[in-house]
């Protein structure tokens, strides 16, 4: 990382920590992932309107090797190099999979209080 920015790198933390943070949305109560929800999706709308994440052009803009952001970090944790095809497709597996125990979990959590409900009453 020759010739980085302090403004650089802190998109780059910043893109690290919404990462992460993507990933536990399954996990967060229903009361906060009801209004959270929505955010996979846009993130589809965002990549597709800025032609990548926007973060990612901000944080690399005067490095030496423009991968992606996650590229690094899954060639290391694999320890094999994976095409940016592919690691695409494992981004847009990996939203649409917290979409879907996302939604699940919305559903089913619901569904059981309002049967709950009914036997209560």
């Amino acid at each position: 990382m020759n010739n980085i920015t302090l403004f650089e790198k802190i998109i780059y933390v910043l893109h690290f920590f919404i990462f992460i943070l993507f990933l536990v949305i399954p996990f967060l109560p229903n009361k906060y992932l009801i209004w959270i929800f929505p955010l996979p999706s846009l993130v589809f709308l965002v990549w597709t309107i800025f032609d990548c994440c926007p973060l990612t052009k901000y944080s690399q803009k005067n490095m030496e090797v423009k991968d992606s952001f996650s590229k690094p970090i899954f060639d290391n944790f694999f320890k094999k190099e994976i095409s940016q095809f592919q690691l695409d497709s494992f981004a847009s597996f990996l939203i649409s999979l917290i979409i879907i125990i996302s939604a699940y979990k919305l559903i089913y959590f619901n569904k059981k209080s309002i049967i709950i409900e009914e036997i209560t009453l």
